[in-house]
């Protein structure tokens, strides 16, 4: 009997092993992905921003705008770094 006992205790922690692992795994995935899309969003925000000119003042207008809306996107940024806080290399 306290065979079966404990088999059942081993199972119970075996299942609940395999779901912190699978959390994990899906965590870090998440972090790559918003790895992977801050330095796509940080190459596009940098570029953006080194492409102004006062020859055509329309234009710059509408580059300024662009580049405002890509430095935005760039608060992706913040969430990474929410997301590898606690999380040890």
């Amino acid at each position: 009997m306290k065979d079966l006992k404990k088999q059942q205790k081993v199972l119970e922690l075996t299942a609940k092993l395999n779901s912190l692992s699978l959390n994990v795994s899906k965590r870090n995935l998440n972090i790559v992905a918003l790895i992977s899309k801050a330095a796509s969003v940080n190459a596009e925000a940098n570029a953006a921003t080194t492409d102004f000119t006062a020859s055509n003042p329309s234009s710059t207008v509408k580059d300024a705008k662009d580049t405002i809306k890509k430095l935005k996107e760039a608060k992706i940024n913040k969430k990474l770094d929410k997301s590898l806080k606690g999380v040890k290399s």
